[in-house]
């Protein structure tokens, strides 16, 4: 499965980030690849990963999946480290090693049960630090009976200002089901697979450039695409 980064303000299941803070998301892919690098990590969060942010959306059905990809965030914070992530037993698991004396690779497999592995002391430490913190402040902010954010799980989360002018009246297609069904878009079929409310199941993922030649593609994405 693909997920595009782009430019606009809406998708059917994509990230939109709106045409200007797109042309900043390719800059630092383009001068990335520049340096030298194939590829950088992207890590996906419904939000800052803050206390406060946790708490007000205390109530989301998604809290547990997102309370397990914070730990991800919590190594690269705690480190300003990429974190390496792996899959098993359908859950991420975060900086996974070898464990001591052992002369078996460990093997990841996301549907099977997790193997046995270590996380090196200079990440786990200051990791369970930070989470530690995190839970502290967050138990506090929920006996504070912090306000809650409402739940938007498969709706359109609004759109930038300069384009509600041009697409008054017409519906974005957000949180409908577009199943087998297509749209065209400057002369071409773009198939849509997904509810658009899966935008709440964020994936860590790695990004990678590709560039495109169909001028009708440039238009939808611009001159360089982003593939995930």
């Amino acid at each position: 499965t693909f997920l595009m980064i782009h430019g606009d303000c809406s998708s059917r299941g994509c990230y939109a980030m709106t045409d200007e803070q797109i042309g900043e998301i390719y800059s630092l892919a383009r001068e990335s690849f520049l340096g030298g690098q194939q590829s950088f990590q992207i890590q996906a969060y419904p939000f800052r990963m803050t206390p406060v942010n946790l708490a007000r959306h205390r109530t989301n059905p998604n809290m547990a999946f997102w309370k397990m990809i914070k730990e991800g965030n919590d190594h690269f914070e705690a480190t300003r480290l990429e974190p390496k992530v792996e899959v098993c037993n359908r859950r991420y698991v975060f900086d996974a090693q070898q464990p001591p004396n052992s002369s078996k690779p460990i093997v990841f497999n996301p549907a099977g049960r997790c193997p046995a592995y270590v996380v090196a002391p200079e990440i786990a430490g200051p990791a369970l630090e930070k989470e530690h913190a995190d839970e502290i402040q967050y138990v506090q902010l929920v006996k504070a009976n912090v306000s809650v954010a409402p739940i938007r799980s498969g709706l359109d989360g609004g759109m930038n200002r300069g384009r509600r002018e041009h697409t008054a009246g017409k519906s974005t297609g957000a949180g409908s089901v577009a199943a087998t069904a297509g749209t065209r878009r400057n002369g071409r079929q773009w198939w849509h697979a997904a509810d658009a409310g899966e935008q709440d199941f964020w994936r860590f993922l790695r990004l990678e450039a590709c560039r495109s030649t169909d001028a009708s593609r440039r238009d939808r994405v611009g001159d360089t695409g982003a593939r995930l």
